[in-house]
């Protein structure tokens, strides 16, 4: 099951992030994994996010991309995995 337990009623609504960072800690579930999306790519994103990580860290602060392009990495990482991959933004 993994993440699709602390997905939102429908991708367009918050995921229960939260809650999963605090059941791995308290080692209710297996630890989170996940990779750091370094660069503002789409294609990469769209490539990586099906992998079956639990989360993406996007670097939105040291990188130069838009709102639009931050934006699409986002929702690429949601629907490419089928909402299994939870995106955070830094």
């Amino acid at each position: 099951e993994g993440m699709q337990a602390y997905l939102g009623p429908s991708m367009f609504q918050p995921h229960r992030a939260r809650q999963a960072i605090r059941d791995a800690h308290e080692k209710k579930i297996p630890p989170l994994i996940g990779f750091y999306a370094g660069l503002s790519s789409v294609p990469l994103m769209r490539y990586m996010a099906p992998f079956g990580f639990d989360v993406v860290w996007i670097d939105w602060e040291h990188t130069s991309c838009n709102v639009e392009t931050m934006t699409s990495l986002v929702h690429d990482a949601i629907f490419m995995s089928q909402g299994r991959t939870i995106p955070f933004v830094r």
